[in-house]
Formats: C-alpha cells, sequence, structure tokens
C-alpha cells in the first residue's frame, strides 16, 4: 500500500516536473523567436539605413567631383587666356 502510494506521488511528480518542462520549452522558444524576428528587423532597418548613407554619400561625392573638375576648367581657361594675352611669358623659353 504504501509502495503504491509513493508510486503514484512519483509519477504525479514526474507528470507535473514533465509538464513545467514542456512550459519551460515553449517559453524559452518562443523567447528565442520574437529575439530572433526583432534582430532581422534591426537588420533589415540597418540596411536600409546604410543604403540612404551611401546614396548619400555618393550624391555628395559625385558632387564634389564636378565642383573639383569645374575648378579645374576654371583654372586651365585662366591659364590659357593668361599665356595668349602675356606673350613674352609664352615665349620666354625660346628666346634663349
Amino acid at each position: 500500500m504504501k509502495r503504491d502510494q509513493d508510486r503514484a506521488e512519483r509519477r504525479s511528480e514526474s507528470q507535473t516536473w514533465k509538464q513545467e518542462k514542456i512550459k519551460m520549452d515553449a517559453d524559452r522558444i518562443k523567447t528565442q523567436q520574437r529575439a530572433k524576428t526583432e534582430l532581422e528587423a534591426e537588420k533589415a532597418k540597418f540596411y536600409e539605413d546604410e543604403i540612404a548613407n551611401q546614396a548619400q554619400r555618393d550624391k555628395d561625392k559625385r558632387a564634389e567631383d564636378f565642383r573639383f573638375k569645374r575648378e579645374q576648367v576654371k583654372t586651365r581657361q585662366a591659364k590659357r587666356e593668361f599665356d595668349q594675352n602675356n606673350p613674352r611669358k609664352w615665349y620666354k623659353g625660346f628666346r634663349r
């Protein structure tokens, strides 16, 4: 009788422990999935921001390159005009 009672108690403890374990596993899996989806959302947001930042950097670089080239053309034109307006400087090397 006592032995049967002990077995019944052990069985009920085992059942409750199994149920608790199943519940804990389900909670753990749910938490992991939630964390994974949050991570994926953060990754997507990061990639979107990175793409937008890269596009802005490219746009700024193109504008800077355009300004630089325009400045080069202006200095080249100014030098050409100076050489045309000052023939002595232009032919200085040939006079020797």
